[in-house]
């Protein structure tokens, strides 16, 4: 991919590219966007294969001049006085489309979409080439967006249906254009941007906005926008949206039991989040700000080859959100997968740990937290269902323990695992991490649903690190052979068995010591009585 730079010299290369049917990276005030020949549908074929996008998300098609416009759609009044307004600029318009734009285009739909960028380099290439160029953004599909021509060489360098890019610096708006669909019943915003609800709503009093802006489109919908259907703006970590004040936010990251962690955070909080990479990415209340920086933090971030990504989001009703900021709010709900915690919320709930020896009682405790409203996360369960994934590295320590399906034979890895201290530690070594991080991603997925009490069960807490992720721990102690009954009873196994698991495991010693508090499970009132105790003191505290 050769790297042109944005004169006279670049721009006729590039429109020669773009006459041969090849796809060339171009700036536009937006983002980048990979370009080519909207007529031409070998050449259109080579955007989705470069990006990897999906057949069924449609692509926009940009001009460089208004009266252009009725070449390739059915424009309306309103769509006129809309472009003497807003073009050249950020906003697209979606119209019933003429027989000469490809269905690869508009994804087999009867509409296309149209826009006049505002960048000058764009739109003389437009003009150089003479032909309308479909040209979604220069990113691999579901990535974030590109907004220098460093971001498109990060991800088509060496692509082979990427013949250039063109450098024309720093796209000024750093998120995508305003879509506006000009066909139904009305008016409707699809997509926001820098030409924002209010503005538009000056021209079209009765401008709707799309339920899809700040939710997630239902599968069985076709989208009628490109930025609607797919994941889209997201980093490779898993990113979580977080609200609320600076100390709470700060308080729910250091509890998060992911070690790499970085956070996107408002300009001035940088030195709160001591435990993370830190990138700063605007002024809490500076909207253009932080729209014009987002793409380029996110990936910032992905380099860092983190865990997990948080990004700090204004702390405003979800309902009142707009202007530029709805743009903001549209790009980070879809990168997070519409996750967004309310730290104020979070701060106020509680997270308790239930540890112990095997048999203890584990499960029963949680099961009376559970009927006071908290959300059960049992870590042996957690484990049961990531672990097919986690195949490759555990047979690279252990040998063979997978059946023909692929899936892990739980009862060949217990025996191999429980064999020696030794064994039993590579697999802790292997099986705490990826719990947690699932952990994580279920206490995440439940706060973004308004749920913020958890009961964390597992015999290996304090090992897996549990400890900053809980606001205290109890363990649960029993008789052994109150507990060697139970293990054989709910495992399945001999006596033999239960005792060579006993022996692998921490002394009751060890629970006591570590804990917060210790309840003995011999009375189930009484264990009640006690847990009632400790949840009233707590909150005395």
């Amino acid at each position: 991919m050769q790297k042109l730079q944005s004169n006279a010299a670049g721009i006729s290369v590039a429109a020669e590219e773009l006459k041969k049917g090849n796809v060339v990276a171009i700036p536009t005030e937006t983002v980048y966007g990979l370009a080519a020949n909207a007529l031409d549908p070998q050449a259109v074929a080579k955007i989705f294969k470069a990006k990897g996008r999906p057949s069924d998300n449609p692509l926009i098609i940009h001009i460089s001049e208004i009266e252009d416009l009725e070449k390739y759609a059915f424009p309306t009044e309103i769509a006129y006085k809309l472009a003497e307004r807003f073009w050249p600029g950020p906003l697209t318009m979606i119209l019933p489309k003429k027989e000469c734009i490809p269905t690869a285009v508009t994804a087999g739909l009867d509409t296309v979409a149209v826009r006049m960028p505002e960048h000058p380099v764009a739109r003389d290439i437009i003009s150089k080439c003479g032909l309308p160029l479909a040209a979604p953004s220069a990113n691999i599909s579901g990535k974030p967006s590109p907004t220098s021509a460093e971001h498109v060489s990060d991800d088509f360098s060496g692509n082979q249906y990427v013949s250039a890019v063109v450098d024309g610096g720093k796209c000024k708006c750093g998120v995508e254009s305003t879509v506006i669909s000009l066909c139904g019943e009305a008016p409707c915003l699809l997509r926001p941007g820098f030409i924002t609800a209010e503005m538009l709503r000056e021209i079209i009093p009765d401008l709707k906005i799309a339920e899809a802006v700040l939710k997630e489109l239902p599968t069985s919908e076709k989208a009628l926008s490109p930025g609607l259907k797919h994941k889209h703006y997201a980093p490779k970590a898993r990113t979580v949206c977080i609200k609320g004040l600076c100390e709470n936010a700060v308080k729910y990251v250091e509890s998060d039991g992911n070690k790499e962690k970085t956070v996107i955070c408002f300009c001035g909080e940088e030195e709160e989040f001591k435990s993370c990479w830190v990138i700063p990415y605007g002024k809490a209340d500076d909207f253009e700000e932080l729209a014009e920086n987002l793409f380029d933090a996110l990936r910032q971030a992905d380099k860092m080859d983190c865990e997990k990504i948080y990004v700090r989001i204004p702390q405003i009703n979800e309902e009142l959100v707009n202007g530029v900021l709805l743009a903001v709010y549209n790009r980070l709900l879809r990168a997070a997968s519409f996750t967004v915690i309310d730290c104020d919320l979070a701060a106020k709930g509680l997270v308790i740990g239930v540890t112990g020896q095997s048999g203890a009682g584990k499960g029963t405790l949680c099961g009376i937290l559970a009927k006071k409203g908290f959300i059960h996360i049992d870590t042996d369960k957690v484990w049961h269902e990531i672990i097919d994934a986690s195949a490759p590295k555990l047979e690279a320590v252990f040998g063979k323990i997978t059946d023909e399906s692929g899936k892990v034979d739980r009862k060949i890895l217990g025996e191999k695992a429980f064999s020696s201290p030794e064994d039993l530690e590579k697999l802790n070594a292997i099986a705490h991490k990826e719990i947690m991080a699932q952990v994580s991603v279920i206490m995440d997925e439940n706060r973004a649903k308004g749920c913020f009490d958890f009961a964390i069960d597992g015999a290996a807490l304090f090992e897996a690190g549990a400890k900053d992720t809980c606001d205290f721990i109890i363990a649960v102690v029993a008789d052994r052979k109150t507990r060697l009954e139970r293990v054989k009873n709910r495992d399945g196994i001999d006596d033999l068995r239960a005792e060579q698991r006993f022996s692998m495991q921490k002394s009751e010693d060890f629970y006591i010591d570590n804990a917060d508090y210790t309840l003995v499970n011999d009375n189930l009132q009484e264990l009640e009585e006690k847990l009632n105790e400790i949840l009233e003191k707590y909150k005395e505290q």
